[in-house]
């Protein structure tokens, strides 16, 4: 039996953030003339001290449940029993002389989908040789699914999202009773949570589409503008307007908003995002520039191509761009 939750119960509520956005193969490859050193996303950096700090937190007030075991070679999704009243907080530690891989170390989430199709990314979970998720609190009963996804490159290509590393690890599932109208309550602020993410997606899938119809405008007036109108009064034949293609290669270990536009915030332009440790690429004409902003669109470092530019960086601090 769980434990019964009061009505001060703390839940953290699902987002169904999907993550990542938009991420290229690995650039990083073997036999790369440009060799550069291995990514590794923080949080695999923390300790097991950590995750059992992370664990104990996650689980204050949940009483242990089922616990399962696998392998991270050969890593298949688990089905979890659940039900309605009950919220649930998954915990997975490796064990002794398990590892992480270097593709995993690269980025990985949790993904969960509850009873009726409720998916959801914990972008959060992992913390060095393990993982704690919460897995919230189901309308209905039937069968959790928990899936460990290694996410660098999936964007694009599925075919490395369970190369994990090598080594079994322990699944063990937490839960606590919860009443039902604090259910009910828990509910409507997630629908309600839910809809912004909706309303936010698609206000970000016309941002996308207006640059889009921007660069193709763009292109187009290159494609068609004469030879001779860059050529110069003296006529010396430079060349006219020019397009920089650069990546956008980002150091920081999670999600950051950056601004493509002369003055963030207030000036025209497109708000994005790129994720942790992650590149995209872009391609603008001389002069444009590229702001990292913070959570309220204000500037906080800035870059402008040029001809010649290759790529602009985010620093490891979250709070810089290099660019060359």
């Amino acid at each position: 039996m769980w434990k019964q939750a009061g009505v001060g119960l703390t839940l953290v509520a699902l987002t169904g953030a999907c993550l990542p956005r938009t991420q290229p193969r690995d650039p990083f490859a073997a036999g790369s003339e440009t060799a550069e050193p291995e990514v590794v996303s923080p949080e695999f950096n923390e300790t097991r001290a950590d995750l059992d700090a992370a664990i104990q937190k996650a689980t204050e007030g949940y009483a242990p449940g089922d616990k399962l075991s696998g392998k991270l070679d050969g890593f298949a999704p688990h089905e979890i029993p659940v039900s309605r009243g009950t919220c649930y907080v998954g915990a997975l530690v490796l064990d002794d002389g398990a590892a992480f891989g270097d593709h995993a170390r690269k980025g990985a989430t949790v993904e969960s989908t509850l009873p009726g199709g409720l998916k959801t990314a914990h972008t959060e979970a992992i913390h060095g040789p393990g993982a704690v998720f919460d897995l919230g609190c189901p309308e209905a009963a039937g069968n959790a699914t928990v899936d460990l996804i290694a996410v660098y490159g999936s964007a694009m290509d599925t075919s490395q999202i369970h190369e994990l590393g090598k080594g079994g690890y322990t699944l063990q599932i937490y839960g606590k009773s919860i009443g039902e109208a604090d259910l009910v309550a828990l509910k409507a602020r997630e629908r309600a949570l839910a809809e912004q993410q909706a309303e936010e997606r698609r206000a970000f899938a016309e941002q996308e589409r207006q640059r889009d119809e921007q660069r193709a405008r763009d292109r187009a007036e290159l494609s068609a503008a004469p030879a001779a109108r860059a050529g110069g009064a003296d006529g010396s034949g430079s060349q006219g307007p020019q397009v920089v293609s650069v990546s956008l290669r980002s150091r920081c270990g999670k999600t950051v908003k950056v601004f493509f536009g002369k003055e963030p915030k207030f000036g025209s332009g497109t708000t994005s995002s790129i994720g942790g440790n992650s590149v995209q690429n872009h391609s603008f004409k001389p002069g444009d520039m590229v702001w990292l902003v913070d959570d309220s669109g204000n500037g906080i470092a800035s870059a402008t191509a040029s001809p010649g530019m290759r790529e602009i960086e985010i620093t490891s601090s979250c709070t810089g761009l290099a660019s060359r």
